[in-house]
Parts: C-alpha cells; structure tokens; sequence
C-alpha cells in the first residue's frame, strides 16, 4: 500500500510495497513513482492521473510493470484512489499494489492479458508513426517546396527570412522522420530484421562516427512478425546502453545454431553496467516475451541474447508476409 502525492512522490509506503520493490522506506521517500515504472508504462501512469484529475475517474484499476532496485520486472494488479479534501479538492492518491508476476508468467489468461497490453503498445507506435509519416510528414514537405518557391517571388533583400524559415522546416522535417522511424521503421516490414538492424547500426553509430559490423547468416532469416519486432526492439536497447559509453567499435551478430537464434553485441572500450538502465531493462523484458535468455558479459565486452528459432515459412499457422 502507499499514499502517493499529485505529482508523484512517494508520501508513505508500506514494509510489502517496500519489500516488493527491493528499496528501503526511506529511499522511496526520495523518489517519484516515475522512477521505478517501467519505460514502457510510464504513459500508463500519466494516463491514469488525468483520468482521475481532469475525468474524475474516482477508482481505476490497471496492470502494470515496475522496476525493483535489482532491475527485475514486476507485473503489479494497480488499484488507485484519488482522495479528497472535504472542499472536494485532490490532496494525494491511494494506492494497492498486488504482485502478479507469477501469474502472468504462469497463468494463461494473466499471460494472454500482458501479451494483449504490449501488443497495443505496438499497434499505437504503428499508428503513430503512419501519421506521422503520411500527414504530418507530408504536410511539411509540401510546405517546404511552397517556401522554396515563395524564396523567388520576393523582393531582394527579403530572401534571408525565408531562408532561415526553410532551415527551420528542414530541421522539424528530419526530427520527424527520425521520430516515425524510431517508432516503427517501415524497412523492419517490407525488408526484414536483417536490413533494419543496417539500417538502425547506419542512423545510429553513423552519426557518432563508431566504426561497426554487422555479421548475420547467408539466407534470410524467415521469422514471425512478433519475432522480427522483439530482436529489433532488442538490437534498440542494446545500442542505447552501449552508445552511452561511445565505444571504439561495435559489433552486432546474428546467428543460427540448431534450433537457436542468437543476437550478440560485442564492442571496444570502457563500459559501465547498471541493472536498472532502461536498455537492460528492455533487452530483458523482451528476452522473457521471446521466451529466450539474456547473458550480460561486460567484463568480455559483451552481451548475447539466445532464443528458440522456428521457420515461420515452415508453420502453415504463420501470418503472410503482406498480411503483416
């Protein structure tokens, strides 16, 4: 149980929650609910404070993951209460907090339901990124080419403003088509995992000029959609965590052994490794999803993730490639 404040602070906690979470009392009183929700839920969080504050939504309940002090993912049955003053006014929020993670790794239903809820996460970063790509992107585009040509009906001397407006636009231009691929890269789809982990080691070391390698099988790999996007989201993790420490070089490698897909990292120079970095956090979260193992080997420079392979082209249930 714990009071939590408006604005996400920790009020009062209890010996479980302190328990469940892996910190000292003390310690949460130092510390925003944010801190320890997992990246991918911390919309949730702010979801549920609006419904409560500007929808009056009075008691919400909702499945959530937290992050302990060791780095392990919890699946947490959230139930909150927003509370009241006797003027009606919001003072603080109430909050249960019931550990679910054996349920949802073991139960059927809990595990249909945690599936269900990042599979919406995914189809939102979809759909995001389509409008992102199709009409915001778009839209500046067009307006890009309509101050190009305005640039030569002006007077002299009057040019440097449109000018500066078309730098401008150009620079919101490449931050969305930046935003849309990190989303939900169109390549991933069309090409496979593969070319998207190019791609994603191109835009990525490219830009800090870190030489890499990319070593994957001769034939490509024919995996499902949930698949292809979990390595993916993996390979995103993994280069946020290793990017941090600028390393000489990089190397990611994709291989196949008997019934094993594995992907590595391997890299040059001096690295440090916090279990709670929210690209651990991710890689194992995803290694769980995938039904895999992730072994962190900083003092080897390097970190494999091993998971079952099964030819999506060999399994009459798999979806088609354009149904994708």
């Amino acid at each position: 149980m714990a009071e939590v404040s408006l604005d996400g602070c920790w009020l009062r906690t209890n010996s479980a929650l302190c328990k469940l979470l892996g910190y000292e009392a003390h310690e949460l009183a130092a510390m925003r609910v944010r801190d320890v929700t997992h990246p991918e839920d911390r919309a949730l969080s702010v979801n549920i404070v609006d419904q409560a504050l500007r929808h009056k939504e009075r008691f919400q309940q909702e499945l959530k993951r937290y992050l302990r002090k060791d780095g392990q993912v919890v699946w947490v049955l959230l139930q909150t209460t927003l509370k009241r003053d006797q003027a009606g006014e919001p003072t603080h929020f109430l909050s249960f907090l019931e550990d679910v993670t054996y349920r949802v790794a073991h139960e059927p239903l809990a595990r249909a339901i945690a599936a269900r809820m990042q599979s919406l996460q995914e189809q939102e970063r979809q759909r995001v990124a389509r409008e992102l790509h199709d009409q915001l992107g778009q839209s500046l585009t067009a307006l890009k080419f309509e101050l190009a040509w305005l640039q030569n009906k002006l007077p002299e001397g009057s040019g440097g403003h449109v000018g500066r407006l078309s730098l401008a636009m150009e620079s919101i231009l490449t931050s969305v088509r930046s935003l849309w691929r990190g989303l939900r890269p169109p390549i991933l789809d069309e090409l496979g995992l593969e070319a998207a982990i190019d791609w994603l080691l191109q835009e990525r070391c490219g830009l800090q000029g870190i030489a890499w390698t990319l070593r994957s099988p001769d034939h490509p790999l024919r995996l499902d959609s949930r698949t292809r996007l979990g390595l993916f989201r993996v390979c995103q993790a993994g280069l946020d965590l290793l990017l941090e420490g600028a390393p000489d070089e990089l190397s990611v490698t994709l291989s196949l052994d008997s019934h094993q897909l594995c992907l590595g990292f391997e890299w040059r120079g001096d690295l440090e490794m916090n279990a709670n970095h929210t690209g651990i956090v991710a890689m194992n979260d995803q290694a769980l999803q995938l039904k895999g193992s992730l072994l962190l080997q900083p003092e080897l420079q390097k970190i494999r993730l091993q998971i079952p392979y099964h030819d999506a082209s060999q399994d009459p249930r798999s979806v088609p490639p354009h149904w994708e």
